[in-house]
């Protein structure tokens, strides 16, 4: 790889705006990383510092993926940490860039691609090597991101960051995976496993996050659930019920989710939620938390989808029937 390493940069050079054949290029790197395996590892910091470079420059989503494969590579429980400091590093550099680039809805609309892929790379990160990252301020950072993205319209996108959430408050109920058990498709698998690393570890600093971050989180996601847009995500990880559900795993009682879910249905409107449908919503949901019935749960969480969409629909009809009039 580094034989050709100066003529791939000159080709990123020169095709920086051609989408085709920078995805064709970082998928060569995917494939003498995954081929060298713990050959690569002297070039790893080599890798991190060309990524950083050309995605500073050119904001190309392909080189985000290329973090998720060093991520799945390096991040894994069996070389120990002993790469966590440089991963984290470069998440850090593409955070950076990230932020500076979404800063209003316009910049999440006109680069879904890049919203899809970095919020994946986050829920790779925190898949296998989640320690840094839960106890860097960065987090806050990635939830207040997240949190403005809901707003933006893209199915892809949007569960991107959706399966960010739940992999933040699954951290705290759920081992990092290993590779032994990765799967062939890294966006569809669920199922983590035992490692060097304990999710109880990381319960005390997923709580903290919640505590500062948690009311925010989830009025973005009710917020979302309470609007006219599609509920997009698969029922696993990537819809706000998964990411709900996740907070009753982390405090079984309910009484976490609770202090963060009615203050944020007291905001939505009357003539879209009620207060009857509310207070009956609530009551059924803490029904379904008692008896960890996770189907009633998400079957809830639905029905609220629902009924504020099927509002939302009415209230439009009737202002066209005034305009009209």
């Amino acid at each position: 790889l580094h034989k050709v390493w100066q003529q791939h940069d000159v080709c990123l050079t020169a095709y920086a705006n051609n989408e085709d054949m920078v995805e064709s290029l970082c998928r060569s790197y995917k494939y003498s990383i995954r081929a060298a395996r713990e050959w690569f590892e002297p070039s790893l910091s080599d890798m991190i510092a060309h990524l950083l470079s050309h995605f500073t420059t050119y904001r190309q989503p392909a080189f985000l993926y290329q973090g998720s494969v060093l991520v799945a590579e390096f991040g894994d429980s069996k070389f120990q940490g002993k790469y966590e400091t440089a991963l984290f590093g470069m998440l850090s550099g593409f955070s950076e860039t990230v932020f500076a680039f979404l800063t209003d809805l316009s910049a999440f609309t006109n680069q879904p691609e890049m919203v899809e892929e970095y919020f994946y790379l986050l829920s790779r990160f925190l898949e296998y090597c989640p320690q840094q990252l839960l106890n860097s301020p960065l987090i806050g950072g990635v939830i207040q991101c997240g949190i403005a993205g809901l707003q933006l319209e893209h199915r892809k996108a949007h569960t991107g960051i959706v399966s960010c959430f739940h992999h933040i408050i699954a951290a705290g109920v759920t081992p990092p995976r290993t590779s032994a058990h990765r799967q062939s498709n890294h966006r569809t698998s669920s199922s983590s496993t035992s490692s060097v690393h304990s999710a109880d570890m990381f319960k005390p600093v997923v709580l903290e996050v919640l505590a500062n971050q948690g009311a925010g989180l989830v009025s973005g996601l009710v917020s979302c659930l309470t609007s006219s847009r599609p509920a997009y995500g698969d029922r696993d990880k990537g819809t706000p019920a998964s990411v709900l559900w996740q907070i009753v795993r982390l405090d079984p009682t309910g009484t976490l989710l609770s202090n963060l879910i009615t203050p944020a249905l007291s905001t939505t409107p009357p003539e879209i939620l009620s207060e009857d449908a509310r207070n009956s919503l609530l009551q059924t949901l803490g029904q379904s938390i008692q008896r960890q019935d996770d189907i009633g749960f998400f079957d809830c969480i639905q029905e609220l989808h629902r009924t504020c969409s099927r509002n939302l629909r009415r209230i439009q009809r009737n202002d066209l029937k005034t305009s009209i009039a």
